[in-house]
């Protein structure tokens, strides 16, 4: 008799660690999934780029006064550029970050940023001025197409 008790708890066991692999297995499919399915938005959301050619940039001071400026956009090799043009001199900017649904553009030589929605032929947001310790958010929008 005590034999099968130990049979019978033998049994429980080998059961219940087959239970346990098979589990396992569903949560390493699951898993699996879970991961490509955010590789492959993640990859979409980093291959997101503005519409290329011609924008125009206007910057809504809080005395409502504007600042409009034209800029291109284009991409080489899959990378996405940006001329901020001033007469005959341009400006590149090429750094780019995609934050949650919006898109950071580092603007190093005015030590600002825009981050903007892309809302295809118009862009809303802000500029974003830095200095020392504090950052100052002003109303951006561009226009695809138009010039000033």
């Amino acid at each position: 008799m005590p034999d099968e008790g130990i049979k019978k708890s033998r049994n429980f066991f080998v059961t219940k660690r087959k239970h346990l692999r098979s589990e396992n297995k569903n949560f390493r499919k699951l898993a699996l999934v879970l991961f490509l399915l955010s590789s492959t938005t993640l990859i979409h959301a980093q291959h997101k780029q503005l519409k290329n050619g011609s924008w125009l940039g206007v910057i809504t001071r809080p005395d409502s006064n504007r600042i409009q400026f034209n800029f291109t956009t284009s991409a080489i090799k899959g990378k996405q550029l940006l001329y901020i043009i001033n007469g005959n001199e341009k400006l590149l900017v090429d750094d780019f970050k995609l934050e949650n649904d919006s898109i950071l553009i580092t603007l190093p030589f005015f030590n600002a940023a825009l981050l903007v929605a892309d809302k295809g032929s118009q862009l809303e947001g802000y500029y974003i001025k830095k200095q020392n310790d504090k950052s100052t958010r002003i109303q951006f929008n561009a226009y695809f197409g138009i010039k000033d």
